[in-house]
């Protein structure tokens, strides 16, 4: 028998999905994936919302998946958006008061502000 001449193989790289730690569902590159431990994650304490949302700790050694689908992302950004409405109404009521007290400190002829 003669030998076979083998023709070389190309090496076809699997399309890059990952898994949504939120949806259980894949997310394809085209959904932006964002790894929760990255740079972005980091900066935006992403973990720390994922954590309060949750109620569950997240580490990157607790073997569950470590990236989020961009609606999901979204998501969370927007509980962080809904979480400082309070922040916001209290500063702006300390405005108020402290504008009022200015007020009462010019007028301290018509009221005593000690009494």
């Amino acid at each position: 028998m003669a030998d076979r001449i083998r023709t070389p193989k190309q090496i076809v790289s699997k399309p890059s999905v990952h898994v949504c730690r939120c949806r259980n569902d894949n997310v394809f590159q085209r959904q932006h994936p964002i790894d929760l431990y990255g740079p972005k994650a980091t900066k935006e304490s992403v973990l720390l919302l994922l954590e309060r949302l949750t109620g569950f700790k997240c580490d990157i050694n607790d073997g569950l998946l470590s990236k989020v689908c961009s609606p999901c992302y979204e998501k969370i950004m927007k509980f962080k958006k809904i979480r400082s409405f309070p922040t916001a109404g209290q500063r702006e009521r300390r405005r108020w008061v402290r504008g009022c007290f200015e007020l009462l400190v010019e007028r301290k002829g018509v009221l005593d502000v000690r009494a």
